[in-house]
């Protein structure tokens, strides 16, 4: 009957709408995050996964009733429909099984992000021991003649004195996504 036939086009279009919003979380899920930045966006998504798929398990629920009301009246439905409600019933223990997955790669990537850092933070302190030394060069100059000598070089400096500052407010942030310990102090 075309009763039937209309309540068969929206369990379709529920499946339809399902499939697409699992399938959008367990795409997110399975990013691979190329820095601490990333990981911890990956880390909150984890934390608020139940936001994301509890009311899309009240819609699964949902769809279930109408295919019961289906079968109640012997209306028989495609193999394929079949197979696209029974996927949808699945997603919640995928995404459980991805989210585990995605735990693991959180805590190897922080492990990786943490010791690139801390080796880039090495070589980012004996840079600013250079930095230090060639701004105590200033006190050399002591002739009014090297005007643009001084010039140029203070703007040299000023430009990686700068440099260091942005560099040093990315290690404080980064710091801050480890949660390991409080922000350093980089003064040279």
């Amino acid at each position: 009957s075309r009763l039937h036939t209309t309540h068969e086009e929206h369990c379709r279009l529920m499946v339809q709408y399902l499939n697409e919003s699992f399938e959008s979380i367990i795409k997110r899920l399975k990013l691979q995050p190329n820095n601490v930045e990333e990981t911890t966006e990956l880390q909150e998504m984890l934390n608020t996964i139940d936001q994301q798929t509890d009311p899309l398990q009240l819609k699964i629920d949902e769809m279930k009733q109408y295919f019961d009301v289906l079968d109640k009246f012997d209306h028989r439905i495609s193999v394929e429909q079949s197979n696209a409600k029974w996927n949808n019933v699945a997603w919640p223990s995928k995404i459980t099984q991805q989210c585990a997955d995605s735990a693991n790669v959180i805590l190897a990537a922080k492990e990786k992000y943490l010791n690139d850092m801390l080796s880039e933070q090495k070589r980012f302190e004996e840079s600013l021991v250079v930095l230090e030394k060639e701004v105590e060069t200033f006190g050399n100059y002591d002739q009014l003649s090297q005007v643009d000598e001084i010039s140029k070089h203070a703007a040299a400096v000023t430009e990686k004195l700068a440099e260091a500052d942005a560099k040093a407010q990315l290690f404080n942030s980064r710091e801050g996504l480890f949660d390991t310990w409080g922000v350093s102090n980089w003064t040279p």
